[in-house]
C-alpha cells in the first residue's frame, strides 16, 4: 500500500511515514490545539484520567508561560486554545 501511498502523495522530510509537515512555533501566537479518537472510542478511562490530564495541562502553561484560553473535554475528543509566550520554549512542545 506504501508505494501506491507515495506515488499520490509523495513522502515529505525524507520519510513516508511523515503524514504531515513538522509544527511551527510562533512566539506570542494563539492555537487551537485538539485531539480526537477513532472509532468513537473514549479519550480517558474515567474522571481520574480526566484530572491527571487537566494538571498536566496546568504544570505545561506554568512550566512554558502559556495562557490557556479556553479547554474543553469531551467523552471522544479534546480542545485547548493556548496563547504561548514570547519566549520559545527549550522543552513540553
Amino acid at each position: 500500500m506504501s508505494a501506491v501511498w507515495n506515488q499520490i502523495v509523495p513522502p515529505t522530510h525524507g520519510s513516508n511515514l511523515m503524514p504531515r509537515h513538522p509544527r511551527l512555533f510562533i512566539p506570542g501566537a494563539t492555537y487551537h490545539v485538539y485531539c480526537r479518537v477513532a472509532r468513537g472510542e473514549c479519550v480517558f478511562d474515567d474522571d481520574y484520567e480526566a484530572d491527571e490530564f487537566v494538571e498536566t495541562l496546568r504544570e505545561v502553561r506554568d512550566l512554558d508561560g502559556w495562557s490557556v484560553l479556553a479547554w474543553c473535554l469531551m467523552g471522544n475528543h479534546y480542545h485547548l486554545v493556548v496563547k504561548t509566550r514570547i519566549k520559545v520554549p527549550d522543552t513540553h512542545l
